[in-house]
């Protein structure tokens, strides 16, 4: 799409060189004649300009407002941001019936957090990278606790670790905790694999009606299986008030 619309604005442009230009020295008739193509040539522009725009877009919004987010996506294609994720949440917008500044505004915002993502990340991060980084901006975690991940972890994918963050502060951990866990387990070499673990029995020791941070604590310390230094490695993270000391209940 974005090859096909940097074409056409060749084509424009070529076509406004030759009328401010050639154009300027030929009898009347003639430029009459050229006018008239360049008249046909901007209708052309304009009508492949609209087909270029994501048919999804143009089903569920009105023209407007597909517009104002297809010039967001462009923008983000431009940058070399990955879109998708865009024009979900202006899809998931109509789906509501959110008004449209609203959903030009959500899309808006989450191309920022892309751009966000990848400056913290570096232009080497996943198109799955830059969209978890970008909802862990958009839940509250901290731009330095990306850093700090991508600084301990370099050339690693950052997908898992950035999505373990952000769900356990949508399940009520405080951003600051997740964070400082997620980092001490990365520390400590644990895998991917582990961390999902620790995500799942976090989410089902809350479920059951453990603390949020306490049910996040207690599991990391599991889950390494040092906790003399959970502690220090998480930053100096103090155990969580009134955290029970044995693995909540919900263990298997």
């Amino acid at each position: 799409m974005i090859s096909a619309m940097t074409s056409l604005r060749s084509r424009l442009s070529a076509a406004s060189a030759f009328a401010t230009g050639a154009l300027s020295t030929w009898p009347l008739a003639t430029l009459a004649i050229a006018t008239l193509a360049i008249a046909t040539l901007l209708l052309t522009v304009g009508a492949s300009a609209a087909h270029a725009q994501d048919e999804r877009l143009t089903r569920r919004l009105d023209a407007a407002t597909a517009s104002r987010v297809q010039l967001l996506v462009d923008s983000a294609a431009r940058q070399g941001l990955p879109t998708e994720r865009m024009i979900q949440r202006a899809l998931q917008g109509a789906a509501a019936r959110a008004p449209a500044d609203r959903i030009v505004s959500a899309v808006r915002g989450h191309m920022n957090e892309l751009a966000a993502a990848r400056t913290v990340l570096g232009v080497s991060a996943t198109v799955m990278e830059l969209t978890t980084g970008a909802y862990a901006l958009e839940a509250g975690i901290p731009a330095s606790a990306l850093a700090q991940l991508r600084a301990q972890r370099p050339g690693q994918e950052l997908t898992v670790s950035l999505s373990v963050i952000t769900d356990l502060v949508s399940n009520g951990v405080p951003a600051d905790t997740a964070t400082a866990l997620v980092l001490a387990l990365s520390r400590s070499g644990v895998a991917d694999e582990q961390l999902q673990a620790f995500q799942r029995t976090v989410q089902r020791d809350i479920a059951l009606g453990a603390p949020p941070s306490a049910a996040a604590f207690t599991r990391a310390v599991a889950t390494e299986a040092l906790s003399g230094t959970i502690v220090e490695r998480a930053g100096g993270l103090s155990y969580p008030a009134g955290a029970p000391r044995q693995v909540p209940p919900g263990r298997p």
